[in-house]
């Protein structure tokens, strides 16, 4: 049975283990989860729009897209652009990824570990590589962010060999909601789903974290729980 909590605030391992004292495997969603991200994912949208877009959609502020799409991936953010011809018909999906990622990435690689881990976090990934030493814990990182942007915010964390499995959306022929994310990374770490814990944000993750049959935790701790990449 899928066994469910909210959060408000970043937890520590050993609450984690009093609500869950079974799990073998904690798997984190990458925005809004590990990282308070959505805000650059945001900028990186904005600045797309007003090179690409058209129409009612170049009125919306960087906060207004934040609330308005960061929940979805990208390519479902293209696809109301075009549903609702706010897209010139000769734009491409892969012109318009290219363009977000190149904003993205600027803004990324300013960052260090300092502006990307907040204290808690950073707290809870140290208890979190001790219990990986001690328990045999294993962690995992599940994105709906392509494998570029996912390696670029790990290495500007310094978290490039934190994860001893990352799943991004170029890994899977489905990417959230679908289960098919989190079930790949689950037979990579070798546990199954009652021996799992998943930490996600969004509507479409936790709608992929129940759907993998995996304990969950809707992470609240960056106040977007309806957004993810």
């Amino acid at each position: 049975m899928v066994k469910r909590m909210k959060l408000d605030q970043i937890p520590t391992l050993e609450q984690i283990y009093a609500s869950y004292p079974n799990i073998l495997a904690i798997l984190f969603d990458m925005d809004g989860t590990l990282f308070d991200s959505e805000g650059q994912h945001a900028v990186a949208l904005h600045h797309t729009f007003r090179v690409l877009a058209q129409g009612e959609i170049l009125k919306l502020s960087p906060d207004e897209i934040k609330h308005q799409y960061i929940g979805k991936p990208d390519p479902h953010v293209f696809d109301d652009l075009v549903k609702n011809k706010w897209l010139e018909s000769n734009i491409s999906l892969d012109k318009f990824l290219e363009l977000k990622k190149s904003f993205l990435h600027k803004t990324i690689n300013e960052l260090g570990p300092k502006d990307l881990i907040v204290a808690p976090m950073e707290l809870f990934l140290k208890e979190i590589h001790k219990a990986v030493q001690i328990r045999g814990l294993k962690v995992g990182l599940v994105s709906a962010s392509e494998r570029l942007t996912m390696n670029s915010y790990l290495f500007q964390a310094k978290l490039n060999d934190f994860f001893q499995v990352t799943i991004s959306r170029d890994d899977c022929v489905r990417s959230k909601p679908d289960p098919m994310p989190y079930i790949q990374a689950m037979r990579k770490l070798s546990v199954r789903p009652n021996e799992t814990l998943i930490l996600e944000d969004s509507p479409t993750g936790l709608k992929a974290a129940r759907a993998a049959g995996a304990h969950m935790i809707q992470a609240r701790w960056f106040g977007m729980s309806n957004c993810s990449h």
